[in-house]
């Protein structure tokens, strides 16, 4: 018999006990996953994709000073992303509120000389945002959309 032909025909062999022993010891072990946070990875929680683990992060940023790092996470169970920064040091994302996202700077936004102010646009208008004093103005106020601030 071939080679090919031996893998398929072993193929064929173990898939019915492979199949019924991975259902039977995911019912089994399910109650101490839940509990321990951890899933069972079975054909059924794969093809959950991002409902199983979320969304990779996007728009990653870093502060002026480079001590924080600020990127759009869409979690499981959410139905859009939201920022959130993390310490350069390490340690546990943190979702940011409202009011202190509209403070972080751009993925697209342009930069001064001194990295201190950083010019983007947002909802079709350009906005200026002061890293290091924390203050957002509005330059633009228009019907249109802007685009390519510098």
């Amino acid at each position: 018999m071939r080679p090919l032909g031996m893998v398929f025909a072993a193929a064929l062999f173990l898939a019915p006990s492979v199949f019924v022993s991975a259902d039977q010891s995911a019912a089994a072990k399910r109650p101490a996953a839940a509990q321990s946070g951890r899933f069972d990875l079975t054909v059924d929680s794969i093809m959950r994709g991002p409902d199983l683990v979320g969304y990779p992060p996007t728009d990653l940023r870093w502060s002026a000073d480079s001590q924080r790092l600020y990127f759009e996470w869409r979690k499981p169970g959410e139905d859009e992303a939201s920022t959130y920064e993390v310490a350069r040091a390490g340690g546990a994302p943190r979702k940011l509120s409202d009011e202190e996202r509209k403070k972080v700077p751009s993925a697209t936004g342009r930069w001064d000389e001194s990295r201190r102010r950083v010019l983007f646009v947002d909802g079709g208008d350009v906005v200026l945002v002061d890293a290091q004093s924390g203050t957002r103005r509005q330059i633009t106020r228009t019907t249109g959309n802007e685009s390519s601030p510098r």
